[in-house]
């Protein structure tokens, strides 16, 4: 009985240490898959052998080998663009209308001259003396005018300090009258004072009579009597003087008053600063053009004194030549377009709608692209050693097309740094020979090259993703790999490196340091020393 009992307990123990060994393996494999997942995911790959054509890159701005310039041949109004910057056009093309003009001030003078040699010719007086001209008249219609602009320019600086001037004025008025107001007060007084003395003195006087009738004019009584009288009158004289005084003061202060008031009424009328400022502008203009009479009559004078020393044969070939300029002057004002004087690029373009134009200003460029374009790049000289004349390059931005684009035509001294670096000038290739332009290019154009030179093979070669780079240096992670009884492990290990050469995709390192082992090339969480990982997969 105790032996069945025994068995029975035992087999329970035996079931709850199984029970036991399972939970504890289902709770180890659930943490390790849950664990797992926690981990940032990593690819990686085994370094490789191969070759590598290392890039010199540069950059530099592209110049036209030939260009054509547009100039203005008279001062004139743009009406209309038509064209816009690196626009390839055809010449002859329209690049811009011009609004219409009657003449020139150009065109004026021109026309002068020739009418004062016509009238030379029909006259026939080739000997004349030098006349004595009197510019009395437009030296005093300056001078007005110089005076009203001087009067101007000082009315626009009191317009300036109109509300300072105004505020003053107004400081001052209130002064006076409260002054003038104070006297007042004080006049009043007095003048109440005045009053009561006389009717004082009108008291003693009668109470005098009333005692020499009643006791004799040398009575005590009597006496008393005048000598307080006299006492009020000599108070009268005093108060009548103090009242004198003090409408003295009252005229002075009522002249202040007014004086204060008139310069108010002058502050206010001060003229705006924009009237002050039209007012100085129209007699600016004034000046100018008295100025201009003066000048004008003078070259009109000089022309004429010209021509009464010339000799006919001089003369007539001036009036061709005046009539040569009046037509070619008269044809520039009818004018009213800007045309293409070459084919090629606009590679600048100085005018819009409603600007001016001077005379000899440069309104575009347009760049022959049939005589090429060129790029020079500056580069130090251990680079410049591995370059040669008709080295290829292709565009150096990123996501670039890996075709040719341009060559290398000269290598020179940089005269900036000539000890250090060399000036590398590359010609574009703009055509492909066969279909016209391969590529499109424009005097001003910034463009970086990749030059390359000679390619060279490296035992250790890895993805220029797997690289890092922080203040001491750069270094890549590579994967460690441990068995457990759970599985493989994985941890990212640091490992600094020295590049040997890149091109941009792939770069060589010292292959001591890696010994083979993969690189991790791609991570889903930041990576650090020791940090274990989970493999998406190898290579």
């Amino acid at each position: 009985m105790d032996d069945a009992k025994y068995f029975k307990n035992r087999k329970w123990v035996i079931k709850a240490g199984i029970a036991f060994l399972v939970i504890m393996g289902l709770l180890t494999f659930f943490s390790n898959t849950i664990m797992n997942y926690s981990l940032p995911q990593v690819r990686a790959q085994n370094p490789t052998q191969g070759s590598i054509s290392e890039s010199i890159k540069g950059s530099g701005t592209v110049v036209a080998n030939k260009q054509a310039k547009v100039v203005s041949s008279d001062t004139r109004l743009i009406d209309q663009v038509n064209v816009y910057l690196g626009q390839e056009v055809v010449q002859g093309d329209i690049l811009a209308t011009l609004v219409p003009i009657k003449e020139s001030e150009e065109l004026k003078q021109a026309q002068s001259e020739l009418d004062a040699l016509l009238k030379s010719k029909e006259q026939d007086d080739l000997n004349n003396s030098l006349i004595e001209y009197d510019y009395s008249s437009y030296e005093d219609a300056i001078a007005a005018a110089q005076k009203n602009l001087t009067d101007a320019n000082t009315a626009l600086v009191s317009a300036q300090g109109k509300d300072a001037a105004v505020n003053t004025a107004k400081a001052n008025v209130a002064s006076a009258q409260a002054a003038l107001d104070s006297l007042n007060v004080d006049l009043q007084n007095l003048n109440m004072d005045e009053s009561l003395i006389q009717a004082n003195i009108s008291t003693y006087n009668d109470n005098l009579t009333q005692a020499k009738i009643n006791f004799g004019d040398g009575s005590p009584e009597a006496v008393s009597a005048q000598s307080m009288l006299d006492q009020e009158k000599a108070k009268l004289t005093a108060k009548e003087t103090e009242i004198a005084s003090k409408n003295t003061a009252i005229a002075s202060a009522q002249t202040t008053l007014s004086n204060a008031q008139t310069k108010l009424s002058a502050a206010e009328n001060l003229p705006a600063v924009a009237d002050a400022t039209s007012n100085v502008v129209s007699a600016q203009k004034s000046l100018d053009a008295a100025n201009k009479s003066l000048n004008d009559q003078k070259k009109r004078d000089a022309v004429a004194q010209t021509i009464a020393s010339m000799s006919k044969e001089d003369r007539d070939k001036a009036i061709t030549d005046a009539q040569k300029k009046v037509d070619d002057l008269t044809a520039l004002a009818e004018n009213t377009t800007i045309t293409a004087p070459a084919s090629g690029i606009l590679s600048s373009l100085n005018i819009s709608s409603g600007s001016d134009t001077s005379k000899d200003m440069v309104l575009a460029t347009i760049d022959d692209k049939t005589a090429g374009f060129t790029v020079s790049i500056i580069v130090p000289n251990d680079q410049a050693s591995q370059l040669q004349i008709g080295m290829s390059a292709r565009d150096g931005s990123e996501w670039a097309s890996p075709q040719d684009i341009a060559y290398i035509s000269s290598i020179r001294i940089d005269n900036d740094n000539p000890t250090t670096n060399k000036k590398v000038i590359l010609s574009l290739i703009t055509s492909d020979g066969t279909d016209g332009n391969y590529f499109f290019y424009y005097s001003g154009l910034s463009l970086t090259l990749a030059m390359n030179n000679r390619s060279m093979q490296y035992q250790c070669m890895i993805p220029n993703s797997s690289i890092h780079e922080d203040g001491e240096g750069k270094f890549v992670y590579v994967l460690q790999q441990k068995t457990s009884p759970l599985g493989e492990r994985y941890k990212a290990i640091r490992v600094g490196i020295t590049v040997l050469a890149t091109d941009g995709t792939n770069s060589a390192v010292d292959p001591s340091v890696l010994n083979n082992q993969s690189v991790i090339t791609m991570s889903t969480k930041t990576l650090e020393d020791g940090k274990q990982v989970r493999l998406a997969y190898s290579q």
